[in-house]
């Protein structure tokens, strides 16, 4: 009997050494998978979180022309700039989200530069077709303009176009400047022509009315003699014409009266 119970103590023993190893087993087991399941996670993690930074890298350096973020790429829109600012808001690395927050902002500063030279060389013209020069346009003006698109401008394709249309603005103030000089001179030369006109008609009235005046006053004067005047005005006259026909050789000439013509004599 006391050898059965031995034995039976003894394999009962081994059996719970064994349940006892079987659960410590099972439980480091447990344990590792946790770990590895873990350490698989943060792997992950840190991918997802290197892709996104990368990603994120990207969509920012996508909005400038080079690394050197001097100048906007030529295809920068709005919807890439809203795409850049979602991945730098979930990126968990902190200076790095800052950093590329700031360099987003530069875009947006950039963009807001590009957009006023617009502005600035869209008010020179009255409309989109760009044809006709808007009022109070000047040289002054268009110089101050044209210095802002080459120094304001960062924006490449942006520039080149706003350049293109300063230097068209500029052709069509030459064409104003032009055509009002020559309507300045064709003003001036109708003004004197018609100076000369008004001068001779002036001239000419004047003439007329002096000579007019002459033949009323003359006219005025024979009216205004008295007949005792144009008497002795007459007897006057019959005396000289007789005085002279003394003079005359009676066998060589004979002098006739003549109303208002008493001097003058014939030949027979």
């Amino acid at each position: 009997m006391k050898g059965k119970k031995t034995f039976w103590f003894a394999t009962t023993s081994f059996l719970v050494l064994i349940m006892i190893v079987s659960v410590i087993g099972i439980k480091h087991h447990e344990t590792v998978k946790a770990k590895e399941e873990q350490e698989e996670a943060r792997k992950v993690a840190l991918e997802r979180e290197q892709s996104l930074e990368q990603n994120a890298r990207s969509a920012v350096n996508r909005l400038f022309a080079s690394d050197k973020l001097l100048m906007l790429n030529d295809n920068y829109s709005e919807d890439l700039n809203k795409k850049a600012q979602q991945l730098i808001g979930q990126l968990k690395n902190k200076k790095m989200k800052a950093d590329l927050e700031k360099k987003r902002l530069r875009a947006e500063k950039f963009e807001k530069e590009v957009e006023l030279s617009k502005q600035n060389v869209a008010a020179l013209f009255t409309d989109e077709t760009k044809r006709s020069l808007a009022q109070h346009v000047t040289k002054d003006k268009l110089d101050g303009v044209k210095q802002a698109v080459l120094n304001s401008t960062p924006q490449a394709k942006t520039k080149l176009e706003l350049k293109r249309d300063v230097e068209k603005a500029y052709q069509l103030l030459a064409s104003q400047e032009k055509a009002r000089k020559v309507a300045i001179k064709k003003h001036r030369k109708n003004g004197s022509q018609k100076t000369r006109t008004i001068g001779s008609e002036s001239k000419s009235g004047a003439f007329f009315w002096d000579s007019n005046r002459q033949e009323k006053n003359r006219t005025f004067s024979s009216q205004e003699k008295s007949p005792v005047l144009k008497q002795n005005e007459s007897e006057q006259k019959r005396a000289q014409a007789v005085k002279h026909r003394n003079h005359c050789s009676e066998n060589e000439l004979s002098c006739a009266y003549k109303p208002n013509h008493y001097s003058c004599c014939e030949w027979y």
